[in-house]
Order: C-alpha cells, then structure tokens, then sequence
C-alpha cells in the first residue's frame, strides 16, 4: 500500500534561453550527457534519491551537486557558518574559539580555499571527525542507510543547543581583512570575493556580539548567517556564480 506521496520540482532560470520545459531540458542533456547538473539536498537524501530516479527513468546523466541543505544554494554564497563553527571546535576537542581555531578558520575566508580530498575538508572544518567518509560514490546511499540504523539503535539524540559560544569578534575580521586586502592588491581575488569573504568572516568571528569576554547563541549566528546570506543573493554576480556552477559545475570568478 501505498503510505505518503511526494511533489517534486526542479527550477531553472526564468531567463535560461535554452530550458522553458522540461521536454528541452531531457533534450539538451541527451545531447551532451553531464552538460546539465542539478543542485539539491546532500547524499543519500530524498531529493538525491529523486535526482538517480530521474536519470535512470530518462536515460540521462545529469550530475549531482550536492548541498548541506535544502538552501543548497547558502553553502555557495556565505552558508554552513554555524556548522564549520560547531565542527572546528569538535575537530580540535575545544570548547571555545583559541587563535589555533582562529587560523583554521581565517584560511575558509580566503575565496580561493578549496578541499582537495575528504580527508582535507575534514581538516578545514568542513566535515567532523566522526563523519562517515565513503570512497565509492555507489555505496553512498547503502552506507547512508547503515549509518541511520546504527545511529537510531544508539539511541540518537539530537545535539543540544549551544548558548554558550566564545566567538573572536573583531580580531577574527581584522586579520581577515587584512588578508584580503592584500590579496586583492596583488590580483589574486576580485571585488566580489572580497565582499563573499568579508560577510563570511563576520559570521565566523560571531557578529556584533563576537569577542572573547562574551557569549553567542547559535539562533543568533544563523540569523546572522541568514542576513548575510539574504543580503548576497540580491547581488547580480552573486546569481551569475549561482547560475554559472549549476549549468558547468565549476566555479565562476567574477
């Protein structure tokens, strides 16, 4: 019997001059297969599972962009600050922010940072030592599964919420701005990697209330987090970026 029923969508550009049904976009990647990709949830989520069904059922192969969230679209403009914060800090079996969490943390800000390997972006603070790192892109969902089950044996619990986060404030961005400065005068990084960094920063050193003699709450990093994000999609290279990794699945420097 049939238990629940789901309605899914894929969106384009209301301006892509190629795609204005969904008969041109099974054309166009029939006739270049891996030419199109399509952003959505992480590995192993329903939306993964909805990206294979459609591959499999129109014979093509669409590439997967996976993201951190339903919002996948944060994790390219300013998002998954709370997480790096949260993960930086477990990674390092620390409490709070130290200068030696401060560095880890000010090399994410420099646009031109890029993880090499799984076991690299568990150093940068992207992953968490206790993530599950799969070598074979077709066990993904097979070693999801294993890991929801051994989880939900446990007896899962979700994390508690953090109130108590000791974050650097303006020492963070000042050494931030520093290195930014003096990689866009030598060429290395453009005026909007400058803001997308600057923003990033901000919420990494813990906003306005950041600094070592106070305290910040999660809520107040992510809606911080959701402003700087918010403020960064209204930005046209902003959606040029956004629309440009979708389509090519490499990265565009505007």
């Amino acid at each position: 019997a049939k238990v629940e029923r789901h309605l899914y969508a894929i969106a384009v550009r209301c301006d892509d001059p190629e795609i204005k049904s969904w008969s041109d976009l099974i054309k166009i990647e029939k006739a270049g297969p891996g030419t199109l990709s399509m952003g959505s949830n992480k590995p192993g989520s329903l939306h993964h599972r909805q990206h294979i069904l459609i591959n499999n059922d129109q014979g093509i192969k669409m590439r997967f962009v996976p993201y951190k969230g339903t919002g996948g679209v944060v994790k390219d403009i300013a998002g998954g600050h709370l997480r790096v914060i949260l993960n930086l800090l477990e990674n390092n079996d620390a409490k709070n922010f130290n200068m030696n969490i401060g560095r880890q943390a000010i090399g994410l800000v420099n646009p031109l940072t890029v993880s090499r390997s799984a076991t690299d972006a568990l150093k940068k603070g992207w992953l968490r030592k206790s993530d599950t790192i799969c070598m074979n892109s077709e066990h993904l969902l097979a070693t999801a599964k294993h890991k929801v089950l051994e989880l939900s044996e446990a007896g899962y619990k979700p994390p508690k919420f953090r109130e108590d986060l000791s974050l650097p404030g303006m020492t963070l961005r000042t050494m931030a701005s520093v290195g930014l400065k003096a990689m866009k005068a030598q060429g290395k990084i453009s005026d909007h990697d400058e803001l997308v960094a600057s923003k990033t920063a901000f919420v990494l050193s813990g906003g306005d209330k950041g600094g070592l003699m106070s305290k910040v709450d999660e809520q107040y990093v992510l809606d911080i987090e959701r402003e700087a994000f918010m403020s960064l999609a209204g930005e046209e290279k902003t959606q040029q970026r956004i629309a440009h990794f979708l389509k090519t699945g490499k990265p565009l420097r505007n």
